[in-house]
């Protein structure tokens, strides 16, 4: 297989070929990799077409021969579907290159050239018959051309491209490490709340009192206190983390944070009714208690259910704190586990962080070796197409920066706009949410009311049961038939309330969701802002990249302008033309520095929207702040409902002991027909029914002042955040403003520097003319010169000949002269 056309286009004795006739070459599948003898050739004009299938040309640079053959029209480097191609199809720009290189091509790659981009080849294509390198070097044309060299602009992508894929690696890594310390901050933040959370009471021991002797009455009051005890030992249990969290000694380095005032007035709030409570059940089994020990005289009975009560409480209470303690101590453990695990995670990741800017670091010198290199290939490079390039390119990229900021601004403002939509429709719902609560309110006030009417009808019907036994017979059973319609409508209000709640929860999720959606969208405005942020430094450090290039740059012209002095007079015309380039690189320098100063006119309105997103994030969190209160007060009120309807139980059985006290009252009046004990039973039961209206009044003054301070707390909220709202549609109304502004000012600018460039680029192609035509003019001056010569040295050679002559002549004469003398 080839490797070179050298074996080709020679021949044994060294000499060219003859090759006027050849106008057809395939040299298909071989590793070709140069295409440089082509030069060899003795009549190069005359090939028309030329195959190149799967070979070996990896660079751009192997193609610049093929602007010696002038009638080649038809190139094959790949088939039209793009297999049996050379490395460099694959690079970008190829076609472009290639009719640069070649523009009198009518068929590449079995394509038309007329189907590619036509405007390429009519800017930069040379004129036909010269060389693209002899095109625009000043150099004269019998000097022979140097091999052709790659092109700077494709090693400075190439760099450009490393660079930026390893600055996106790192910005990668350091995304993920934010991720994870957002997930370790979170973890640890659900193990401080799990904390706080009161452990599940143990499941409960009541202990059962001993059974009453076989009596009527005693038998019922027995079963009846049996039926209460769970309830009431259940309810201490429940209270005791509140009375044992209390009296523990703390640690020497709390881990959980202070209750707040909040907290405090509930858990206060939760001792009074638990203590209510407590007294309420007290009060009945002491009545109980005393019912037993005035009918049948046993204390010892009464003393032994006492002492059993006290002992089982005891051993409840000291399990309940053990059980407490050791939860404690676990949730400890495994917090401090988490801690250690977090930052065992923080130090592997900061490990990793220092390996990245290690590499990083090695990346960095060897693009600075890759950069010295590049630098040396430099001087052979027009340096007029470069700036244009160059400064097109930089254009090109403020415009995108530019779109994509504006991008990023619409975005956020989306985002802004919906979080302030979803804030109004929890607004909303939480007043509808308020109003169901205060209905709710008012219906069990107005069942309270209710049931205090029915004792006191139940009180007339018993102060009118001494009159007439008939009576009151009739009457207890007209009673028992309204308590039990009034019991129906309890049960059936108590599922009401629970549907309500249960629905009042299911609302709460949906608000909890909706602001989790707006505090994710303000997360995802502060990410996208800070992508920018990055995006901006990123082009920064481009720019002090370029700054330090042209420098280079201007150092190395300076020097080939000291070279080219020593040449002739017609270097001076590409001196004078490297001056007015220089001018140009001052322009563009101008235009940078103004892009520099509308960038930082970008950071100065970031920072200004980073500033407007933390105070949007700061009314989110007031927000769930406020959500958080919200709970607690429905917790509270749910607390609250459940203990009315304990209440509400506890007032069914009392009332159940009455009714079975007066059907004993009854039967023992029937027995013993003694008026007094009735009476004095009569009066124990009217004091016990006054006790419970007094409790019954103080909670119904307690939740009064729970409604005053919900409504307070509500009404400031409200001002609050209609204070903020009214801040924040301020602010936002002088950020567009602001926005609008730097626009205004950013499209002025950019027009201003598209119409320098449009110039810049006019003057060029004036100039590039200019040259062309003072280059041709040079050579008509040569060829003159050389003409010049030439009749001189024709002039001198008749002057030689003519002065040989008349010396002949004067010698022939003087010899004449004196041999005649």
């Amino acid at each position: 297989m080839l490797q070179g056309l050298e074996g080709v286009f020679k021949t044994s004795n060294g000499d060219k070929p003859q090759t006027q006739k050849l106008k057809e070459i395939n040299l298909s599948y071989n590793i070709i990799s140069n295409l440089t003898s082509l030069s060899l050739l003795s009549h190069p004009s005359s090939l028309l077409s030329l195959n190149l299938l799967s070979n070996n040309l990896c660079t751009v640079a192997s193609l610049f021969p093929l602007s010696l053959l002038q009638n080649l029209t038809h190139l094959t480097l790949q088939r039209k579907d793009g297999t049996d191609s050379n490395p460099v199809c694959d690079v970008e720009g190829y076609v472009e290159a290639v009719l640069s290189v070649a523009p009198f091509l009518e068929v590449l790659d079995e394509r038309s050239t007329s189907d590619y981009d036509e405007g390429f080849t009519a800017e930069y294509s040379p004129p036909r018959g010269v060389s693209p390198i002899r095109a625009t070097s000043p150099i004269r044309d019998d000097v022979e051309d140097v091999s052709p060299m790659p092109k700077f602009e494709q090693m400075k992508r190439r760099v450009q491209d490393k660079e930026r894929e390893v600055e996106l690696k790192r910005i990668e890594r350091i995304e993920e490490q934010m991720r994870l310390l957002g997930a370790l901050a979170q973890e640890q933040a659900e193990a401080t709340s799990a904390l706080m959370k009161p452990p599940p009471p143990p499941a409960p021991e009541p202990s059962q009192p001993p059974p009453p002797p076989t009596t009527t009455s005693s038998t019922q009051t027995s079963s009846n206190l049996a039926s209460q005890t769970p309830r009431t030992t259940q309810t201490e249990i429940l209270k005791i983390p509140t009375s044992t969290t209390s009296t523990q000694t703390p640690p020497t380095k709390p881990l959980t944070p202070q209750p707040t005032p909040k907290q405090l007035s509930a858990l206060t709030l939760i001792n009074l009714y638990s203590s209510s409570r407590t007294t309420l059940s007290r009060i009945l089994l002491f009545s109980s208690f005393y019912r037993w020990s005035s009918r049948i005289k046993d204390h010892a009975c009464v003393s032994a259910v006492n002492h059993a009560r006290l002992e089982g409480s005891k051993a409840s209470s000291e399990a309940l704190e053990r059980r407490v303690s050791s939860v404690r101590k676990e949730e400890e453990r495994r917090w401090r586990e988490k801690v250690g695990e977090g930052e065992e995670k923080v130090r592997v990741k900061e490990g990793e962080v220092r390996e990245e800017e290690g590499r990083r670091k090695r990346a960095e010198e060897d693009n600075i070796k890759l950069e010295e290199k590049v630098k040396a290939l430099e001087a052979k490079v027009e340096e007029e197409r470069i700036k244009k390039e160059a400064a097109e390119e930089e254009k090109r990229r403020a415009e995108n920066n530019m779109r994509k900021a504006e991008d990023e601004r619409h975005r956020a403002e989306n985002s802004r706009v919906q979080t302030a939509r979803e804030a109004e429709k929890y607004k909303v719902e939480r007043d509808a949410q308020q109003k169901e609560l205060s209905d709710l309110r008012a219906d069990s006030k107005s069942f309270a009311a209710r049931l205090s009417q029915l004792s006191d009808d139940k009180s007339s019907l018993e102060r009118s049961l001494a009159s007439s036994s008939e009576e009151h017979a009739t009457a207890v059973k007209a009673l028992s038939a309204q308590i039990q319609v009034v019991q129906d409508k309890a049960q059936r209000k108590v599922l009401q309330l629970k549907a309500a709640f249960e629905e009042a929860a299911r609302r709460a999720a949906k608000d909890k969701a909706k602001c989790d959606k707006a505090v994710e969208s303000g997360r995802e405005s502060v990410d996208i802002i800070r992508k920018m942020r990055a995006e901006i430094k990123r082009l920064k450090n481009e720019k002090e990249e370029k700054e330090r290039e042209e420098k280079e740059k201007e150092k190395e012209n300076v020097e080939v302008e000291d070279d080219r002095k020593e040449r002739e007079a017609q270097l001076d015309l590409a001196q004078k033309h490297n001056s007015s380039l220089t001018t140009a690189i001052e322009e563009v320098k101008l235009k940078q520095e103004k892009l520099q100063t509308a960038l930082k006119v970008k950071d100065v309105t970031i920072e200004s929207l980073n500033n407007e997103l933390n105070k949007v994030n700061s009314v989110v969190g007031n927000y769930e702040r406020r959500e958080a209160g919200l709970k607690e007060d429905l917790e509270r009120i749910r607390g609250q409902r459940e203990e009315l309807e304990e209440e509400i139980e506890t007032k069914d059985c009392a009332i159940e002991d009455l009714e079975r006290s007066l059907a004993d009252l009854k039967a023992e009046r029937e027995a013993v027909g003694d008026e007094r004990g009735g009476k004095i039973l009569m009066e124990e039961l009217e004091a016990e029914i006054g006790d419970l209206k007094e409790i019954v009044r103080s909670k119904e003054e307690a939740m009064e002042n729970i409604e005053g301070e919900l409504m307070a707390s509500r009404d400031d909220f409200e001002a609050k955040e209609k204070r903020l709202r009214e801040e924040w549609r301020r602010d936002m109304e002088n950020v567009r403003e602001r926005i609008d502004k730097e626009r205004k000012g950013l499209r002025r600018e950019r027009d201003e520097c598209r119409a320098k460039m449009e110039e810049a680029v006019s003057d060029g192609k004036r100039r590039k003319k200019k040259m062309a035509a003072l280059m041709e003019k040079l050579g008509r001056l040569e060829e003159e010169k050389r003409g010049v010569m030439g009749e001189l040295e024709s002039t001198k050679r008749l002057l030689d000949e003519r002065q040989e002559r008349s010396r002949a002549a004067v010698e022939n004469m003087y010899r004449q002269i004196v041999g005649v003398g």
